[in-house]
């Protein structure tokens, strides 16, 4: 798990929350690892109804963190 996003769930509602306001949400490796374990967890559990999708610091998400993204695509940093 990641300290970029935070996933709660009550009432059965799971959000999930990008906590990257100084990058824009911009998305890494591991964000995208922690929601995905997110919406399967959500898909075997009857008791999560929808899952809502929240930014922070004014913004949803600036999309892929580049910088992450090519250190992944060379073999780099790839343990997260």
């Amino acid at each position: 798990m990641t300290q970029e996003i935070e996933i709660k769930v009550a009432d059965g509602v799971q959000v999930i929350r990008f906590l990257r306001a100084d990058k824009k949400n911009a998305f890494t490796g591991p964000m995208y690892n922690a929601m995905s374990e997110a919406l399967d967890g959500a898909d075997r559990n009857d008791d999560i109804a929808a899952t809502v999708f929240i930014g922070s610091g004014g913004s949803f998400s600036a999309g892929n963190d580049i910088n992450d993204f090519l250190r992944r695509a060379q073999g780099a940093n790839t343990a997260e």
